[in-house]
């Protein structure tokens, strides 16, 4: 997982392995899950392995960030851009700052994806947004 600033190359250049808190679908809305970690970042356009992924390595990132009202906003408006996500979009996020409030949080759930307890699945695509 990748995040970039507003004001760099992108707002939040996320590219995260999928998966979803459990009693939640990688089909419903993003946002907060009904299970132990709070948040989906999974739409239905997304394998639904990409949220469960997620889920098994960054839990207590995902936590963090979903009791986290601005992060979980700006998880809310990428995930509500247009695929495919422009720049543009992405970056309107985070209102043209460089540090929009909720993106330590969101800067925490991409340095989990992109650690060596994350293990995207096999053959499939889960870059997010």
């Amino acid at each position: 997982m990748e995040a970039a600033v507003s004001g760099q190359s992108s707002l939040l250049l996320l590219a995260l392995a999928g998966c979803t808190a459990p009693g939640d679908t990688a089909h419903s809305a993003p946002g907060p899950g009904t299970g132990g970690c709070l948040l989906s970042f999974y739409s239905a356009e997304y394998d639904p392995r990409c949220q469960s992924a997620l889920d098994a390595a960054c839990c207590p990132e995902e936590k963090a960030c979903g009791v986290d009202s601005d992060c979980y906003a700006l998880v809310r408006c990428i995930d509500a851009c247009p695929a495919p996500r422009q720049d543009a979009c992405v970056n309107a996020c985070g209102d043209g700052t460089p540090n929009p409030p909720g993106l330590a949080h969101l800067t925490g759930v991409s340095e989990c994806g992109k650690s060596t307890k994350y293990q995207p699945p096999t053959g499939v695509s889960c870059a997010w947004p």
